[in-house]
């Protein structure tokens, strides 16, 4: 078969996966070998693994077994090199993995925490993009089936989080989670007192957000 670009690839593989997972399977070595890569020099800038992580999220559907594998390697990546990665590739890793979160190829309750945890980063951009990208999600998976186990389970996380020492991190958590309770997406008592909970923040900052949430 004759060489075809990515993006014709991509539309072909979604349209007849089984005549083209030949060239798949290529390009998913590729983006094996460039995640390998990555982890060696992780705020080194890399588009080829910005497009092969776009494509890959776009076909995870297709090849349910080797998307569970590279959304697996989108987490791993995200949470143990976030901070560190080149501020172009981390965007692009967000953005799939939230594609592959909605294609059912990563779970809620293992994409929330490491978002959560790039509300750190120094990125403003990014962050705008994460919080919608929470909110969303929640949305979508209260809009399915609401889990009150995985609600729980991350609600649980947000308390860990509000706690934590990271001013910066826990003004965002907090704010995220009013926003959460604004939108009733999660408006329960558990919610409320986790946002309320954070008036006790060492934090002057963190203390006025939750007391003006209370009040």
């Amino acid at each position: 078969m004759a060489s075809i670009g990515l993006q014709e690839l991509q539309s072909s593989c979604r349209r007849d996966p089984d005549s083209y997972r030949t060239e798949f399977l290529t390009q998913y070595g590729q983006f094996q070998a460039l995640v390998a890569s990555t982890e060696l020099r992780p705020s080194m800038e890399s588009k080829a693994l910005e497009n092969l992580s776009s494509f890959m999220a776009h076909v995870s559907s297709a090849y349910p077994l080797e998307g569970r594998r590279v959304a697996d390697l989108h987490i791993r990546l995200l949470k143990e090199y976030g901070a560190s990665m080149h501020h172009d590739l981390r965007r692009s890793l967000v953005k799939s993995t939230t594609i592959m979160y909605r294609k059912d190829a990563i779970s809620i309750e293992s994409m929330v925490p490491v978002l959560f945890q790039l509300l750190s980063v120094r990125d403003k951009e990014l962050r705008k993009s994460i919080s919608a990208s929470i909110i969303s999600s929640l949305q979508h998976a209260n809009r399915k089936h609401r889990n009150e186990a995985v609600v729980r389970s991350l609600q649980k996380f947000m308390y860990k989080t509000i706690e934590g020492s990271d001013v910066a991190l826990v003004k965002r958590s907090v704010g995220l989670g009013i926003e959460l309770f604004r939108r009733q997406i999660w408006c329960d008592e558990k919610t409320a007192n986790v946002i309320g909970s954070a008036v006790f923040h060492p934090s002057p900052e963190v203390m006025i957000i939750a007391a003006r949430f209370v009040l």
